[in-house]
Parts: C-alpha cells; structure tokens; sequence
C-alpha cells in the first residue's frame, strides 16, 4: 500500500494549480496546466502517456499499464469558470479552508491525482496497480472535446470516476441538459390597437404557463425534472409596439427516468404555431446503486471512513455522464468545501487528505 499524501503536500500541489487562471475560454492556460502536472511526475517515462488532443482541445493521460483501457480511470478537469483576479491567488484562513478559484471545483482532486501519481513513480513498474488518470481542460464547457470523444476512442473501463467535488458523499445519478429556444410568430402592430394584431407574447405566457404546471418550480431541491424560462427576446422594439416574433430560451433538468425527446414533442404542441431550436442534449448520469463497481466502490469508502458513503443525486452535469451513458459504470466522488462557481469558493484541507486516502485505496481494491 502506499502511505499517506502529507497534508502539507497536498496543499502545496493545490496552491500550485490554483495560480494557473485555467478559465476553459484560455486554451494557453488550460494547457500550461497540463504541462505543469507533467513536469511535476518523476520517472515520466516509465508511464504511458499521451495527449489527447480534439478541436485544438488538450487532455493529458497518464496510465500505469500500455493501452488507453484500464480497470479504473480517474479523471479530474483543470478548467475553471470566470474569477476576479484576487482568487487565482490561493489562501488560507483562520477557518482552515483554503479560498480561490478550482479549488473546490476542482483542482483540489487534481491535486490529489498528482500525488497519487508521484507516489506510484517510486514504485517499480511491474508493483504499480493499472489504472489511468484523465486530465482534461474542457469539461466546464460541456466536455465535448473530451470525454465525450475520448469514450469512443478506447478508454475503456470498468469503473470512471470524476473527482467532482461531492463532500465525501458519492453520487452516482445526475440530471440531463436539455437546451431549446422557442421561436413563436404574430402580426405586429400598435399597442393602442391591440384588437387589430396578434401578439406572440400571449401565447408564449399561455405556454409557460402550461410548462410551469407540468414542471412545478420547487421549493426546495427534490429530484425531478424541471423547467426554466431563462431569456425573452423579441428584438428591436418600441414601447408601443405589438412584436411581430418572440424568441424564448429555456432551459431543462431532465432525470435519467424521463425521456428528453418525449419532452420535446411535448413543447411542440404545447407552443402551438412555434418553431423549436435544439440548443443542446447532454445525457443524464445514471450507475444503478446495485452495480457491483458501485459496490465495491463503496466499500473502499466504508474502509477509511468508518461507514460507508451516501449515495445522492446531484442536478448539475458532468463528465461523468459520458461514461455512463455507455452503460460503464460511472460516479462522481471528491472533496468538501462550498461556493462551487461563487465569490466564497473554498475547499476543506483535512477533507482532501481523506479523499486522498481513499483514492489510494481504490487503485489496489479496484485494480
């Protein structure tokens, strides 16, 4: 076994990566990052390695044994979402947590990989356990340069895991992205004379209407799907103008039970005489509870921290769908800390330690 990654290393890694404004639009920084990891890995050359590369979009991948395919891959995305230059300068406060941006989401994982990895450099080849570690540099934009190409290029395996950051929980279910844009036609006119046009925005609100009673906005986080009106345009328009169109953005949570096509024809005839844009689909995760990968998974968990982890069901996506949209058995399992994507993003140390640990123990149970 290996021993335990110090606190104090961990941090430093953390930090290191944390500097790096990787925000996914920046394909230079994005890729300095993957270029800092590699350099960072001694006895390089007794690793298998490649760069993935697709649309000018980098992923690095690092393997114990020869070929893409392994028994477990770890994969962790070193791009961030937008920051204000005070938070790609780490710190650490009084509370113990450190507070930047990717440090929860979530180069604290990546770090942790790192150091998984440097301490497998010290072990002779043929003791290594097979596995792989994916870093990739596009999955807070949709993962569409990756992992979603990367699936169909023979990295294959029998349990994926995205270092997503969980709080120690394991979620093995997330909902589906369903993008559309409702084009609803009318006959503009003068508002004075509203009995003389026919205004497109009575009937997108008689739809909404309608979309607000099949997907009820829910109080509190429940687990269905759910529908959002997010933008209305109509154009250039004077205030006393009827808008000959308007243009409607929505946005869809779909859970794994329901059937995003099925919603689709749904919205057809519910905005009667309206023309419907796909935006985009991205697949649900879904890992049956029952899995035996899951299981076993499970009890690695059980193993260093004394019970065994919650599963849970998270609405935000991943790169982990990808996987299992192919039936691979696929979860995400990663640090505490809050403000994923906010001002107060932070990430707790001592968590990171005990990720660390049971990533450590799930190469050998699980390899």
């Amino acid at each position: 076994m290996l021993s335990t990654t110090p606190l104090e290393d961990l941090r430093a890694t953390t930090e290191k990566l944390v500097k790096i404004p990787s925000v996914s639009k920046d394909r230079e920084t994005c890729h300095q990052v993957l270029q800092v990891i590699r350099e960072m890995i001694p006895n390089w050359e007794t690793f298998h390695s490649e760069i993935f590369e697709h649309e000018g979009y980098q992923s690095l991948i690092i393997g114990t044994r020869e070929g893409r395919a392994a028994p477990l891959i770890l994969n962790g995305h070193v791009d961030v979402v937008t920051a204000t230059p005070g938070q790609f300068t780490p710190e650490i406060r009084d509370d113990g947590l450190m507070w930047g941006r990717g440090t929860y989401d979530m180069k604290g994982s990546v770090a942790v990989y790192v150091e998984l990895l440097r301490k497998v450099a010290q072990l002779p080849v043929e003791e290594r356990p097979h596995f792989q570690v994916q870093f990739v540099s596009d999955e807070e934009i949709g993962g569409h340069r990756g992992v979603e190409v990367m699936v169909h290029q023979g990295f294959d395996t029998d349990l994926f895991v995205a270092g997503e950051p969980t709080d120690l929980q394991v979620c093995n279910q997330a909902k589906g992205v369903l993008w559309v844009k409702m084009r609803l036609e009318g006959n503009p006119g003068h508002s004075a004379r509203p009995w003389l046009c026919q205004n497109p925005l009575n009937a997108l609100v008689r739809g909404l209407h309608t979309l607000t009673g099949r997907f009820p906005v829910p109080a509190q986080p429940v687990w269905q799907t759910t529908a959002t009106a997010t933008g209305i345009d109509v154009g250039e328009n004077s205030h006393n103008r009827v808008p000959g169109r308007v243009e409607c953005k929505i946005d869809i949570r779909y859970i794994p039970q329901d059937d995003p096509h099925e919603i689709m024809d749904w919205l057809k005839k519910t905005f009667h005489n309206s023309e419907l844009e796909l935006i985009q689909l991205a697949v649900p995760l879904f890992t049956d509870e029952a899995n035996p990968k899951l299981q076993s998974a499970l009890a690695t968990g059980t193993k260093i921290l004394g019970k065994e982890p919650e599963l849970f069901s998270e609405h935000f996506a991943s790169d982990a769908r990808y996987y299992s949209a192919i039936g691979t058995p696929s979860i995400c399992w990663g640090p505490c800390g809050g403000g994923m994507h906010a001002h107060d993003e932070r990430l707790d140390l001592e968590s990171l330690q005990t990720y660390s640990r049971i990533v450590d123990q799930l190469v050998y149970d699980l390899t």
